[in-house]
């Protein structure tokens, strides 16, 4: 609620879950008092987030997101830039930017902000540049494509890449960072994927991608899309210490299993439950 630019709900939420932890206290129920704790402290840090990056106290409409341009006939690439909060999703946009080009037999040149050179591949449709920190997009621009996945799971991803250390000041510092760096792009965001939807309906996410770019591709192509994604598979090793491979972006060890997923998860709602909630 609060990412979305409705402050004043998302205060009556918080203050509904608060009301939620005193109600479950006195039922004596350790597990449920953790998570809804856990879930405040996730409020808060969304809902300061969202007041600072509209530099506001409260906001009463409903943001609609920025317009992105048509693609047109020009002399120049269209690019595209995936910008989503690391571990929310935004490897699999990537990815599914480049094979939806490819699936339309349209050109593009794709890589990682850091190799990107905006004159390169002048006779390329697309240009597909991934980033994620702010001061990396130094470029001109046409879209702008972020993901949005719950914040305790990404911090439990973050921790399982080992990128963030299992303590509970660490967890805390991480989260607050995640939120405010969502905040900044949810701002400048085109479309926002929804990471649920990524997982447990992909055809949905591609159809949107696809529709922003101007690709025209049938269901089935769409399906064909979401089972090479989901058939993509973590490089086993890299050459030379590379960060990830050349192509995809993946890491090694880039998904995780379900098990792992829920344990890490329990250490970040512990770590952001002994957070104060006054």
């Amino acid at each position: 609620t609060a990412r979305r630019g409705l402050l004043p709900q998302a205060e009556a939420l918080l203050s509904k879950r608060l009301a939620q932890i005193v109600e479950t206290r006195a039922q004596f129920d350790p597990r449920a008092i953790n998570e809804l704790k856990s879930d405040v402290s996730v409020l808060r840090m969304e809902l300061e987030a969202a007041r600072r990056r509209h530099q506001l106290t409260t906001l009463a409409t409903v943001e609609t997101g920025n317009a992105a341009p048509k693609r047109s006939d020009r002399k120049r690439p269209f690019v595209v830039v995936v910008a989503g909060v690391p571990r929310s999703g935004s490897t699999w946009v990537y990815n599914a930017v480049r094979a939806l080009c490819r699936r339309s037999k349209e050109t593009a040149h794709s890589v990682w902000v850091d190799e990107y050179d905006p004159a390169a591949k002048p006779d390329a449709a697309f240009h597909i540049v991934k980033l994620h920190n702010s001061q990396q997009l130094t470029f001109p621009h046409d879209v702008v494509i972020t993901s949005y996945r719950d914040l305790i799971e990404r911090v439990a991803s973050l921790v399982r890449m080992g990128w963030v250390e299992r303590d509970a000041a660490a967890i805390v510092k991480a989260a607050s960072g995640q939120a405010q760096l969502h905040a900044y792009w949810a701002g400048r965001s085109h479309l926002e994927l929804q990471y649920r939807d990524i997982m447990g309906d992909p055809v949905k996410p591609l159809g949107e991608i696809a529709g922003l770019l101007g690709l025209k591709i049938y269901a089935k192509g769409l399906e064909a899309v979401a089972k090479e994604l989901n058939n993509m598979a973590s490089p086993a090793a890299l050459k030379d210490a590379a960060p990830h491979d050349a192509k995809t972006l993946m890491h090694v060890n880039h998904r995780g299993e379900d098990q792992e997923r829920d344990t890490l998860v329990t250490l970040v709602r512990n770590a952001l439950s002994s957070a104060p909630l006054t």
